[in-house]
């Protein structure tokens, strides 16, 4: 209990709060919680009553918070709630899912409550219905994928189509969590999102899933990205969500098919990580040539004869073409 609230205490009313809590007189702190002439004897009544832990106050403490008219002490006593492992303390929160003022805390507090796996699907609706698009919303997302619970789905895959990528990608992250086999088609069409951070969700939820039919949609995804000639490129994230669903996916019939199209494209940065992710090696002279020049391998193409003339003179060609259309 702060000082501040502790010098107030003779001035109160007769709200003594210390004297109170010295007292373990729980039924007259829950008294004071309800003191309308001073908001600071409330908010003192909250602090001893957790700090006294009598489990009769719970449902007075809820009833309070939740009917608290004063927005500051509304923020310290949800603050105050959330650090307890009660699942009763979302009935404070639920009321002002919708509240502009007091909408943050009851959210910020439901999501501490689920880290600590306090909460229960008494929440799933009213946080279904608390979808407002605003920044909070991600928070909503988080929570309802880690309750895991299957009416949460059809919402989610609604915002996949969100205008905000943050929340695309929250979206997909969190049906991959809850794991519901509807989410698969969604999460599929979502790898061609234009946002690279939205894709990377994608590829997470559907590795949650670890579904066989994804395979085949992350292979030609990662593809896709080596070619998209950005700045993103495949990375770690695919190798590691298709070595946990198949681990033989680098030999797979899919990535066969793919590797000859990419080929001609080697000298794009991208489509040479692609490469050396799954593992492949040229098969034959002409491809050779191919790795060795897209590596700038200028010893093993010198000897490579024909097979490198074949590379180097269009490249010598196309350059010279730039060059006079610079000029």
């Amino acid at each position: 209990m702060s000082n501040f609230i502790q010098r107030l205490f003779g001035q109160l009313d007769g709200a003594d709060i210390a004297a109170m809590k010295r007292n373990h007189n729980t039924k007259g702190l829950i008294s004071a919680l309800n003191y309308e002439k001073e908001r600071m004897v409330r908010l003192a009544a909250v602090e001893a009553l957790i700090e006294l832990g009598d489990p009769r106050a719970m449902e007075p403490l809820i009833n309070a918070v939740t009917k608290e008219p004063d927005q500051f002490c509304y923020e310290q006593m949800m603050s105050i709630l959330s650090k307890l492992n009660d699942p009763r303390i979302a009935e404070a929160c639920i009321p002002h899912l919708e509240s502009p003022s007091k909408r943050y805390y009851a959210i910020r507090t439901l999501g501490a409550l689920q880290s600590r796996k306090v909460l229960d699907n008494r929440v799933i609706e009213p946080l279904i219905k608390a979808f407002r698009g605003d920044e909070q919303d991600w928070l909503i997302i988080n929570i309802l994928g880690e309750l895991k619970d299957e009416r949460a789905i059809e919402p989610l895959i609604g915002l996949l189509k969100d205008e905000n990528s943050q929340i695309r990608k929250e979206a997909a992250k969190a049906l991959g969590k809850i794991g519901d086999l509807r989410a698969l088609e969604p999460l599929i069409t979502t790898l061609d999102d234009q946002s690279s951070d939205v894709r990377d969700g994608a590829v997470i939820g559907l590795g949650e899933l670890k579904h066989i039919d994804i395979v085949e949609p992350l292979i030609n995804s990662f593809f896709k990205e080596a070619r998209r000639g950005s700045s993103y490129g495949p990375n770690n994230l695919y190798d590691w969500v298709l070595m946990e669903v198949d681990s033989n996916w680098k030999h797979s019939e899919v990535v066969k098919r793919i590797i000859p199209t990419l080929i001609s494209d080697m000298n794009l940065g991208w489509v040479k990580e692609a490469l050396k992710v799954v593992e492949w090696a040229p098969g034959n002279e002409s491809e050779r040539a191919l790795f060795a020049f897209a590596n700038k391998d200028w010893m093993t193409l010198a000897t490579l004869d024909t097979f490198a003339l074949d590379i180097l003179l269009p490249e010598l060609k196309r350059s010279l073409d730039t060059r006079r259309y610079r000029k």
